[in-house]
């Protein structure tokens, strides 16, 4: 089942344009905004004349023998689905950027037969690279390692009356051997 996300920013959340970092101070839930450099601003290189923009900030990192870098993150974040922080994209030749997703998203839905189970960390692995480093071609993350994992801390307890919803950023794709893998509190697993 597709869900349709709508790109919405909060106060506080922050880019990189052309590896710099930016953030915006406004209102919450808000579909516009405009962000204030954290530091000297840096415009276009000199070999492009492109501002590149990427959110989060954090999927931008330097590398001492490429310069600037992309990664998607092994370990990612646990939110409430209406909350989920998708990675995106923009290049523009002006200060107007228009931001596109990278990756699609794995919702996934945990349902528990007993009176409630406490979830530690839930697993996706696979043979297809799901984390680590990527390029962008036609607007969307292309992996370049065979990272087959990513991972997201949970620390929460699921009760029969309501399942949990578990959203995971990964490369969009068709994926033939998907396992996903659920360590609860108490230390059991559950593939």
């Amino acid at each position: 089942e597709a869900t349709d996300f709508h790109i919405k920013w909060s106060k506080g959340d922050r880019i990189s344009i052309n590896g710099n970092a930016y953030y915006t101070s406004f209102h919450d839930d808000v579909q516009e905004t405009t962000f204030t450099c954290s530091g000297d601003e840096v415009g276009p290189q000199e070999d492009s004349p492109l501002y590149e923009a990427f959110f989060p900030h954090t999927i931008v990192y330097m590398d001492e023998w490429n310069g600037v870098s992309l990664s998607l993150p092994v370990n990612q974040s646990f939110t409430e689905p209406e909350g989920i922080r998708i990675p995106m994209y923009a290049c523009s030749d002006t200060h107007e950027l228009e931001f596109k997703f990278l990756t699609g998203v794995l919702d996934i839905k945990l349902y528990v037969r007993t009176d409630s189970l406490a979830i530690r960390r839930v697993s996706l692995k696979s043979s297809d690279a799901l984390s680590g480093r990527f390029s962008i071609s036609d607007g969307k993350a292309v992996m370049e390692g065979n990272v087959g994992s990513t991972r997201m801390i949970i620390d929460r307890t699921i009760h029969t009356s309501s399942p949990l919803d578990i959203c995971f950023n990964i490369p969009e794709g068709e994926y033939t051997d998907l396992s996903i893998c659920i360590e609860a509190e108490n230390g059991a697993e559950i593939s």
